[in-house]
């Protein structure tokens, strides 16, 4: 397949990202559920004890306040993006690497599907002469700029014929690479707490689901990558092959139960061995 690579340089460049944070957005401009989720929510939604549970059993409440922001700016950004919004609020950082993959993605044919286009940048990011050098950086820049794309011009990706799945895909497989296993899986969980509390939404494990299939997709040591990668670029492994999502939801005000959350990471974990 031949890809016409308009914006990538010969030689993607890796660069440091260097920031005091983003500004606080001015949530006026947003409909009123927009608004409270893009603000700090930690005071306002107690977490259930069935979370409580959830988080202790792998340490993800030692994360640092640091780390918190981070969940915090995730799914603000998320949220955005589940609506149709764009992050100009820089809650996710950005560098030009990642920029360049995100206009690479928007150059695939990828026929509106999460799997083409990941088939397609896996080959491009395995190919890249710093790949060797520093694996888990292109990665995660390649995750970064896919990102971008599916919260901008790629409205039209899907997995498992939902844009919205795509999303929650994409968004875990970066902070799992950016941040490790624990915090995208504590964000993961976050989504699906607030959900339960926001009027017409609710905890949904396939939502959870599509989250944690993107974080094990992840979670491999740097030296597994290349070989991860290339299963990927091949299509020995697709998205295709995974089984449809079924896992239901909770009803509104129910948050996200242990049980079921155990059982939602054990089949992630399986399918992406």
């Amino acid at each position: 397949m031949k890809i016409p690579l308009i914006a990538l340089s010969s030689v993607l460049w890796l660069s440091v990202y260097v920031s005091a944070g983003p500004q606080a957005p001015d949530t006026r401009a947003f409909s009123p559920d927009i608004a409270q989720a893009l603000e700090s929510s930690e005071a306002q939604i107690p977490t259930p004890a069935a979370v409580r549970e959830a988080i202790t059993l792998d340490a993800t409440a030692n994360l640092t306040p640091e780390e918190l922001r981070a969940v915090e700016n995730a799914n603000r950004a998320l949220t955005l993006a589940l609506a149709g919004r764009h992050d100009r609020f820089g809650l996710m950082p950005e560098t030009p690497l990642s920029r360049e993959y995100a206009i690479l993605a928007a150059a695939v044919d990828h026929k509106g599907s999460l799997d083409v286009l990941l088939k397609v940048m896996t080959g491009v990011c395995l190919n890249n002469p710093g790949f060797k050098q520093a694996p888990k950086t292109h990665v995660q820049a390649m995750m970064r700029g896919l990102m971008s794309y599916l919260s901008g011009g790629g409205s039209a990706i899907e997995f498992q014929g939902r844009h919205d799945l795509a999303l929650h895909f994409t968004y875990a497989a970066y902070l799992d690479m950016a941040y490790g296993y624990t915090l995208a899986r504590y964000a993961a969980l976050r989504k699906e707490q607030q959900d339960s509390q926001q009027d017409g939404n609710a905890c949904d494990y396939d939502d959870y689901a599509a989250s944690m299939l993107g974080a094990s997709w992840a979670d491999k040591n740097a030296p597994e990558l290349a070989a991860w990668l290339n299963k990927w670029e091949t299509g020995e492994r697709k998205l295709y092959d995974i089984p449809a999502l079924q896992f239901g939801r909770e009803p509104h005000g129910v948050g996200p139960q242990s049980q079921k959350l155990r059982e939602v990471d054990a089949f992630a974990a399986n399918l992406m061995r």
